[in-house]
């Protein structure tokens, strides 16, 4: 969770969580690392035509 800028704490026997600071560069390598996952696919050189083309199978 460190890395979403919390922290782990524990006081008087209770678990909690304290908002932490984080660095800039921290900051731009969870947004780069997140992008990875959010970008846009790269486009097919063949995208099928219809619905029908994405769920059928040639047979043979």
């Amino acid at each position: 969770m460190k890395q979403e800028g919390y922290e782990s704490v524990r006081k008087n026997g209770k678990r909690g969580y304290r908002v932490i600071e984080l660095s800039w560069e921290a900051i731009e390598q969870n947004k780069k690392s997140l992008a990875i996952f959010t970008e846009e696919p790269e486009p097919e050189d063949n995208p099928p035509e219809t619905e029908k083309d994405l769920f059928c199978q040639p047979e043979g």
